[in-house]
């Protein structure tokens, strides 16, 4: 039996929809044994009414969500 490494990811993507319709999955490789690495997805876009859904999905590894930010320029 041969051995197959699989490289473990965390995919993004976001809908404007409602969830009808994604965008493009954006992916990272998680750093093995790393267990404070930080993720950040730049240059999303606009973000209109009704609003954004976010989908965020790991694959091979185990992720935890501290928290998320958005910098959201022209709010005050």
């Amino acid at each position: 039996r041969e051995f197959v490494s699989q490289l473990a990811t965390l995919a993004m993507r976001f809908s404007d929809d409602g969830g009808k319709t994604w965008s493009a999955e954006q992916e990272v490789e998680l750093a093995a044994n790393s267990y404070s690495q930080q993720i950040e997805f730049r240059s999303l876009g606009r973000i209109r009414a009704p609003g954004r859904v976010w989908e965020i999905s790991d694959e091979g590894g185990f992720v935890r969500i501290d928290g998320a930010d958005a910098d959201l320029e022209g709010e005050e």
